[in-house]
């Protein structure tokens, strides 16, 4: 890892700023390149290199993703040197063009197969350690939930697919050359059907903020009757997948988003635990 840091922050002061996110920036570096530099918070629990060797892993298998070139740190941030993909993320077209969704959502689905195609190197953690350590963090007003979760998870299998994490359309950008998949640090290891689970939270739960009222309207209308449905047959027309454990994880997974704290997302989150198969008592 390179950490010159006299050079590299004189650099960085320098270098524009080609967008801004909730963990990391990303700077221009180099033509054709950019530095992804995750926030301090961000950079003091993700190792890069464990990014880098899951990014290579998956583009040995035909999985589009940006090449990295080093890993380097600023002061007390890590960041990533990769191509830069210009274009737009998968959810433009969606909110641009709705009638192009089930395409977008067969494609999205295919990629995400194509993930779980490779095993996870042996560096990656394990999803059930990660799952574990959040539901650790729960509010304890919300401690019948973590009970039951942490019981649920100890109970679900574990697994050696490769997890992307954080796969939702706007990590999917749509490249000169086709989609390619970026935003690579929450990388685990187990199985497919626990990712799947993520995705579906993510998609279930949460709306782009930058997002008008009416392509909120647009967005929930498409998701529930064709994204969801799009990505299911997409995901398996590459891969099978255990529905029942994929409806298992989801339940986990919910409760492992609400220990996350995303504020904005807390009441659809409880709406979906309330009308989950759940506990009773939830």
């Amino acid at each position: 890892m390179t950490s010159d840091n006299g050079s590299l922050e004189q650099r960085l002061g320098a270098a524009a700023i080609v967008g801004r996110g909730a963990e990391a920036d990303v700077y221009e570096w180099g033509e054709g390149r950019v530095l992804r530099l995750y926030s301090a918070a961000v950079s003091a629990r993700r190792d890069p290199e464990i990014e880098v060797t899951a990014m290579r892993a998956v583009a040995g298998v035909g999985v589009p993703v940006p090449e990295v070139y080093e890993s380097l740190r600023i002061g007390d941030q890590v960041g990533l040197v990769m191509d830069r993909v210009d274009g737009p993320s998968m959810l433009g077209p969606v909110m641009r063009a709705p009638w192009r969704t089930p395409a977008m959502a067969r494609q999205f689905g295919e990629l995400h197969a194509s993930i779980h195609g490779r095993a996870a190197p042996s560096e990656v953690p394990s999803i059930h350690d990660e799952v574990a350590g959040w539901l650790a963090r729960l509010d304890p007003e919300d401690g019948h939930l973590r009970e039951w979760a942490e019981h649920e998870l100890g109970e679900l299998p574990t697994g050696t697919a490769l997890h992307h994490g954080d796969f939702h359309p706007e990590n999917v950008l749509l490249g000169a050359d086709g989609p390619v998949v970026i935003d690579w640090p929450g990388v685990k290891s187990g199985p497919p059907e626990a990712d799947v689970a993520r995705t579906l939270v993510l998609l279930e739960g949460s709306t782009p903020p930058h997002a008008s009222w009416f392509q909120r309207l647009l967005i929930g209308l498409f998701r529930n009757r064709a994204f969801l449905p799009g990505y299911r047959r997409g995901y398996l027309r590459r891969a099978d997948l255990d529905m029942r454990l994929v409806r298992r994880w989801r339940m986990v997974r919910i409760i492992e988003r609400l220990a996350e704290g995303p504020e904005s997302e807390e009441a659809t989150l409880r709406r979906l635990i309330n009308e989950s198969g759940g506990p009773r008592d939830f």
